[in-house]
Parts: C-alpha cells; sequence; structure tokens
C-alpha cells in the first residue's frame, strides 16, 4: 500500500504541476514548487514533453510513461500475482525491458529509426509496467521479514 499511495502521489504531482501553474497566482507557486521537485530527475524539456492547460507535465514523456506505467503495474500486480508470492521474475525479463528503452535513449535511437514521442512512450512505459513486479516482491518480503523480527521471531536457534 505505501508504494501505490507513494505512486499516486508522485503521478498527482506530475500533473498537480500544469494544473497548478495554471491555477493562477496563489496556486502558480505550487506549480513551480513541483516542477522543482522533479527537475533533479528530468530534464523537462518542453519539446519532449506532454503539455496539459497550455503548461508541460511535471516530467518529460518518456519519464511520464515510466511512471504512469509503474502506477499500473502496481495497481494490476495483485491481480497477475498473488501478493505472498516473493519470488522475482525472471532476471531476463527486466533486461528485455530495459534494452528498448536504452536504446531509444541513446544515440542508437536515432541511428536506427526515428524518436517520437510514441517511441519514448512504448519503450518507457514497458520499463515502468515491468518494474513494480520486481520491486514489490522485494518490498514485501522486506516488510515480512521486518515485522517477525519485531514480533521476536528469530532465524537464529
Amino acid at each position: 500500500m505505501v508504494i501505490l499511495i507513494g505512486a499516486l502521489l508522485w503521478c498527482g504531482g506530475i500533473i498537480g504541476a500544469p494544473l497548478f501553474s495554471s491555477g493562477g497566482n496563489s496556486a502558480a507557486i505550487e506549480g513551480k514548487l513541483l516542477y522543482q521537485l522533479y527537475r533533479p530527475i528530468c530534464h523537462q524539456l518542453p519539446e519532449r514533453s506532454f503539455f496539459l492547460e497550455g503548461f508541460r507535465l511535471g516530467v518529460c514523456e518518456r519519464c511520464s510513461a515510466i511512471y504512469f506505467a509503474f502506477l499500473c503495474g502496481t495497481i494490476l500486480y495483485p491481480l497477475v500475482r498473488p501478493l505472498r508470492n516473493m519470488h522475482l521474475p525472471p532476471r531476463w525479463l527486466l533486461i528485455v525491458a530495459v534494452i528498448p528503452m536504452f536504446i531509444d535513449a541513446t544515440w542508437f535511437g536515432p541511428l536506427l529509426y526515428d524518436v517520437t514521442a510514441w517511441t519514448r512512450v512504448l519503450t518507457g512505459g514497458f520499463f515502468g509496467f515491468v518494474l513494480p513486479f520486481f520491486i514489490l516482491p522485494i518490498a514485501i518480503e522486506a516488510t515480512t521479514a521486518y515485522a517477525h523480527q519485531q514480533k521476536g521471531f528469530s532465524d537464529a536457534q
């Protein structure tokens, strides 16, 4: 639940930045703060960003796809895998998910094809959707181990 709430708040801020910025003087301050929050993790180039209410989202197209797909993957996770299943998917799946985004985001992409908003969204979205299937089992296992430790359970004999 913590990861889901965090993802909801993070994605809400991405959309909130342009909405606050379009809201006038008092709300524009909140919009500026949200843009500053996302600045260290995203270039925020206008030519590579989606716009809402005449203002760019808090992050670029690729980052938006990663975060919103992560949110979708987190919401759908319990429908695809039981929450008690703490086995990670095969690592090759993560590699397969990151390779298209790596190609698209580096100089390889323009050598092979036209890098567009669609390629950024598709490659970022695929990577973002796969991430919860690695992060959630690790987080669930860690919190379960912590809860057992707090109750006095131990593997030591």
